[in-house]
């Protein structure tokens, strides 16, 4: 990420985020001291956000694989902890029917299930691990704003559901205003499972308390400032520490520093998404929109809307 491109604030690792998350979610008490002196690894993960921990975990649980973890602020300082805590699929401009014109019915196929299997693969941890993620809902509604967005996600629907075998189904603007939330511009739903909200920053120490009682070494504060090739490994180097590697994953997302590599220069734009937490509706503020689900909800509109009610 160009680290002229945002506010100083997006940059400055050791300043932690103050946060609706922050407040309630309690310290993991994680042993992730700084890198120092000279240390070495087979597998060096740089990002301690969801898919570093993730690949941490995996790593060590199932091929006890010995694993560093360097974090430049604290775990969960970037995106992995301040989301709106949505477990879903991820959608895509062609539509279903675009991706199966262009890519063909297999391969779009194995898109979709590959995120299917992705969010089954973040419950079974929580369960497995026993993690207090505050799981909730069960599916994710995507509420048409207009008639002709409702025309399109029934059509998109029927093509999740008739030809790739998606928990895909339509809710109509009754049934949406009856079992579900009422909106002024609301025209109906389509419902996709799975999906499921939960707290993302809970979520998160939950999976790096897992990763290292699996034997993953963590280490925050020990952003990465130059990455070298030596031999047939790598070479790491923080402020006070040098990593040694046979293999190296990068896992730093929007956050991704370009000049620790020319491979990433000018090849990601990290986007900012803002989200708020309201205080606590009363019943009445919640009569007045039928709100009765706590799955989580997007709309159809171009600049996307997301929400939903939490614990």
């Amino acid at each position: 990420m160009p680290d002229w491109l945002y506010n100083d604030a997006m940059y400055r690792f050791d300043t932690p985020e103050r946060s609706y998350w922050e407040a309630t979610s309690e310290d993991p008490n994680l042993d992730a001291t700084r890198l120092e002196g000279d240390e070495q690894c087979e597998v060096a993960v740089i990002g301690g956000g969801y898919t570093g921990l993730s690949a941490a975990y995996h790593l060590c649980r199932d091929s006890q694989v010995d694993v560093r973890v360097l974090e430049a602020g604290h775990f969960g300082w970037g995106a992995s902890g301040r989301n709106g805590g949505f477990c879903s699929m991820g959608g895509t401009s062609l539509g279903t029917a675009g991706l199966i014109s262009k890519y063909g019915l297999e391969d779009t196929r194995h898109y979709y299930q590959s995120q299917a299997d992705a969010v089954e693969l973040v419950r079974d941890i929580i369960i497995d691990e026993h993690i207090d993620a505050q799981c909730q809902g069960d599916g994710e509604l995507e509420v048409a704003c207009s008639s002709r967005s409702f025309t399109k996600l029934k059509e998109e629907a029927e093509t999740q559901f008739r030809v790739l075998g998606l928990d895909t189904r339509v809710i109509t603007q009754e049934e949406l205003r009856e079992r579900y939330l009422d909106m002024p511009t609301q025209h109906g739903a389509i419902m996709l499972r799975p999906t499921f909200g939960l707290h993302p920053l809970r979520y998160l120490r939950g999976l790096a308390v897992a990763a290292e009682r699996h034997g993953a070494k963590l280490h925050e504060r020990s952003e990465v400032i130059e990455w070298r090739k030596e031999g047939d490994g790598h070479v790491l180097i923080t402020k006070e520490g040098r990593l040694r590697a046979r293999k190296v994953v990068l896992a730093t997302n929007g956050f991704t520093p370009e000049h620790i590599n020319k491979t990433f220069q000018a090849r990601t734009l990290p986007l900012i998404s803002a989200i708020v937490v309201t205080r606590p509706l009363t019943d009445d503020e919640l009569g007045a929109h039928a709100w009765q689900t706590d799955s989580p909800t997007i709309t159809s509109l171009d600049m996307l809307d997301y929400f939903r009610i939490l614990p």
